[in-house]
């Protein structure tokens, strides 16, 4: 990311796609990253022609005063990132297969790239919220289901196969969380925006006790990520992070019940909000080019 350059090219605007199991959203951002225009499209308006369907949307979004100069693609995963496709029939059924970044790339004729939504979304809060300055970043993306992404020193933290990592789904305690996966309690069941969704219906919208169930499963899955990765920070993103004051003093109490939580860690909600992962898919081509 240190090597991150804006191009000598002026006033031309980058797009950014949020592929998401609920929705799709994409932002044309000029050369400082202010939006310039945005879209937010249920993701069921694409089971039919999403190629033909996105293309259409990215163009309403270009401005002719900004020429286009890129096209990132984060997506819920998996992601293969050697045949840049989506993997994903669970959440993503009708991206899954097909070529996107091809066809963007020859209808727009400008470098296209893809990556995971979670890691376009840790690029934005790695790149605007924290200029930079943090050495060891984690994303945790709550929404439809749950991403996590690692970033050390702006570099993705990927597995031994060089992909990203699926830490969304991580077992947990209890019961009555089984997942596509195969996991029989798993972590993005139970602090999804299902899972919230799951316990507002069982105590009541307004009842605290569906912030502290809700607190403790979210808690359960962040165990995992601290004692394995050990970061500086932790950003809380998705579209529960709006309620992050209602979490964050029960998420804290039972993390310090781990040895392995240093008082030093942060746990911030995304000052990006629902369009983080669309601005960090922005970046993704020059990312792409420069790693």
């Amino acid at each position: 990311f240190d090597r991150f350059r804006i191009n000598s090219m002026h006033n031309y605007c980058r797009v950014g796609i949020d592929i998401g199991g609920t929705g799709v959203k994409g932002v044309a951002i000029n050369e400082q990253g202010k939006s310039l225009t945005s879209f937010d499209i249920p993701t069921s308006n694409f089971d039919d022609n999403p190629i033909e369907n996105l293309v259409n949307h990215v163009k309403k979004i270009i401005d002719t005063d900004y020429p286009l100069f890129s096209i990132g693609i984060g997506a819920s995963g998996p992601v293969n990132l050697k045949t840049r496709l989506i993997n994903n029939p669970d959440t993503l059924p009708s991206f899954t297969g097909i070529d996107l970044v091809g066809s963007l790339s020859a209808v727009f004729n400008v470098p296209v790239s893809i990556d995971n939504d979670a890691i376009a979304a840790a690029y934005a809060e790695y790149q605007w919220t924290f200029d930079r300055k943090v050495e060891s970043l984690v994303m945790v993306t709550l929404g439809t289901g749950i991403g996590v992404a690692g970033l050390r020193n702006g570099q993705p933290v990927r597995n031994l196969k060089g992909e990203h990592p699926e830490s969304g789904h991580t077992p947990i305690p209890g019961i009555n969380h089984p997942c596509y996966c195969g996991i029989d309690n798993c972590w993005e069941q139970a602090a999804s925006r299902k899972g919230l969704e799951k316990l507002q219906e069982i105590y009541g919208h307004n009842n605290p006790l569906v912030w502290r169930e809700y607190a403790k499963f979210l808690s359960d899955g962040l165990f995992t990520i601290i004692n394995g990765l050990d970061p500086e920070v932790i950003v809380i993103g998705g579209s529960i992070s709006q309620y992050w004051n209602n979490l964050e003093n029960m998420v804290y109490e039972n993390l310090s019940r781990n040895i392995y939580s240093a008082s030093s860690l942060k746990l911030v909600p995304s000052t990006l909000g629902i369009f983080a992962g669309a601005f960090g898919a922005a970046l993704i081509p020059e990312i792409v080019l420069n790693s």
